[in-house]
């Protein structure tokens, strides 16, 4: 991968990043009926975060050759936080942890949005098998695979006719498609066209997405649905068209501890909100308030991410050296 890509995925990755946390916090602006159009806004913007987190993943791990080393490591660097903070959070709870903590966590997660680990540990788990089938296909057999995983059954749901789940039970999920869609935009990344286009044709879903916005359709909102799915490869043709030169080191930031944030913010952000800072201000003014909250926020959890980051890279150093000493 070139290094200036790299630069565009880092600043993909930080958007998304933000966009889960104001995902995860927009529901606050829903307890007054008159911030509801700004609701709508984060709200339909903040459904691309996932899309964009697996096809980034795509872009950067599509077209490599996975040994069973390296996955495991990938799964373990995921897999063991979320191990960690469910079992304190099982404890907090219950005051012990014990052989139900572990039922539990295999059955469901603990917090909600720790759902996407549990998803990217599968993905890991398959990924060999699908940069196999990236490295062997054509680039018309690629667009073939996203449409019949990603495009296809999303354009179906629009459709007023009722179609049996039947139909569609020998097609992968979504995620895959996502992910497919990823390391499509790595193997043309020389030849991405029309970026400015991409982005006009974003903002105009998006307006539609927003005008349409009603709680009784809410799966028009989902992230299989066609909605969702062209802003999020509208967006990353958009970014990914610019040629980004220079690192920005607060988004690069975001970027390389965007696992921990992601983990810390479903912990801290109602203990956050409910501080009486906060409070205040939302008294002075509702929105100005919950944008403060939600960027204070974000930058605690990267703050505690970045500490965390930085106690596992000592460990780890310390432990390689004694590793280094015992094998002389």
């Amino acid at each position: 991968m070139k290094q200036g890509y790299s630069y565009n995925i880092n600043v993909l990755k930080s958007i998304a990043c933000i966009l889960v946390i104001m995902n995860h916090t927009s529901s606050y602006l829903l307890t007054n009926e008159n911030y509801l159009p700004f609701y709508k806004i984060e709200f339909v913007l903040c459904r691309m975060a996932v899309p964009i987190f697996i096809m980034c993943t795509g872009y950067l791990m599509g077209t490599k050759e996975l040994k069973a080393k390296a996955i495991l490591k990938k799964i373990l660097k995921v897999f063991i936080p979320v191990f960690i903070l469910s079992g304190i959070i099982y404890f907090l709870q219950h005051k012990t942890v014990d052989f139900l903590f572990l039922q539990n966590f295999i059955a469901t997660p603990i917090i909600e949005p720790f759902w996407y680990i549990y998803m990217l540990v599968g993905l890991y788990l398959i990924m060999p098998f699908l940069n196999y089938i990236i490295k062997n296909i054509t680039p018309k057999e690629h667009i073939y695979l996203i449409s019949l995983i990603l495009i296809l059954p999303a354009l179906l749901k629009l459709l007023s006719l009722e179609f049996s789940a039947y139909w569609s039970l020998a097609i992968p999920s979504y995620i895959i498609g996502y992910y497919f869609m990823g390391s499509l935009f790595y193997k043309i990344q020389d030849q991405i066209k029309y970026a400015k286009l991409s982005g006009i044709l974003f903002f105009i879903v998006y307006i539609i997405g927003i005008i349409s916005y009603t709680s009784d359709h809410l799966e028009l909102y989902n992230i299989d649905s066609l909605l969702i799915i062209s802003m999020s490869i509208l967006f990353m043709n958009f970014i990914l068209g610019f040629k980004i030169k220079i690192q920005h080191k607060f988004l690069n930031l975001i970027s390389v501890n965007s696992l921990y944030i992601y983990l810390f913010h479903p912990i801290l952000q109602n203990k956050i909100y409910e501080l009486s800072i906060f409070q205040n201000l939302i008294s002075f003014n509702y929105i100005i308030g919950i944008l403060f909250y939600q960027c204070i926020l974000l930058l605690i959890c990267l703050a505690l991410a970045w500490l965390c980051n930085y106690i596992i890279r000592k460990i780890t150093y310390r432990l390689l050296i004694i590793y280094k000493k015992s094998q002389n």
